[in-house]
């Protein structure tokens, strides 16, 4: 079912019960720090789950209903984010440390998060993408993306939350939001700890197949009309 967007605001989520709402806070969490789209998910998992669509408002990114949050944007952005960090890894070397990062590396790593504004994209991707194409080891990229990322993140929350105080939404949407705040915040700690770990020993090939397979997943299923 579409989001409600009543005055421009998407709180699909204010329709979602608890249960609903820890589930997806837990995939946004993980998902908004893993190369993989938050946004992404939060589209995809709802909906095959048949489940109310969250809405921007739950990820703090995107207009309601933008165009851009359509399943062919998603689609068609994992695959050239997949094709980028399938280079990145087969042609850089991975042998630089934050230390050794200058500013004209980390503007260029800065100017890549704006690749996120188009949904699939992922902040997280469009960032640890950039630094391993500067030769950052893997496990730096990811912290310096973390890093990077946490203003971004904040940034845009509290101005989705100044939004919704504006909108004065009811009292039980705003416990289900913060509830899922908590539940996302926790997950995102932990999936950043993973996945530094799991980059000091292994490369990004996982989400470089996982990114593939999820954009051709959709492009084929929209088109076969199997999701809409």
């Amino acid at each position: 079912m579409p989001g409600n967007c009543p005055s421009g605001l998407d709180i699909g989520f204010a329709a979602l019960s608890y249960l609903q709402v820890a589930v997806l806070g837990v995939i946004q969490g993980i998902s908004e720090l893993l190369p993989i789209s938050s946004t992404a998910h939060m589209r995809i998992v709802p909906a095959l789950l048949g489940w109310n669509d969250p809405g921007s408002a739950f990820s703090a990114a995107n207009a309601c209903n933008s165009p851009l949050r359509s399943l062919n944007v998603i689609g068609a952005s994992c695959l050239v984010m997949a094709a980028l960090l399938a280079i990145a890894e087969l042609a850089c070397k991975h042998l630089r440390v934050m230390e050794q990062m200058r500013l004209r590396d980390a503007l260029i790593v800065g100017v890549a998060q704006i690749g996120a504004l188009i949904p699939g994209v992922s902040r997280s991707g469009s960032t640890l993408t950039a630094a391993l194409f500067l030769n950052m080891k893997r496990e730096e990229a990811a912290r310096f993306s973390f890093l990077l990322g946490l203003p971004a993140i904040a940034l845009a929350g509290m101005k989705e939350l100044w939004v919704l105080h504006k909108a004065h939404i009811p009292p039980e949407a705003w416990s289900l939001l913060l509830f899922g705040i908590v539940v996302a915040s926790i997950s995102a700690f932990i999936a950043i700890w993973g996945l530094m770990r799991f980059l000091e020993r292994f490369s990004t090939w996982p989400f470089v197949v996982y990114r593939a397979i999820l954009g051709l997943v959709l492009l084929i299923g929209v088109n076969m009309g199997a999701l809409h």
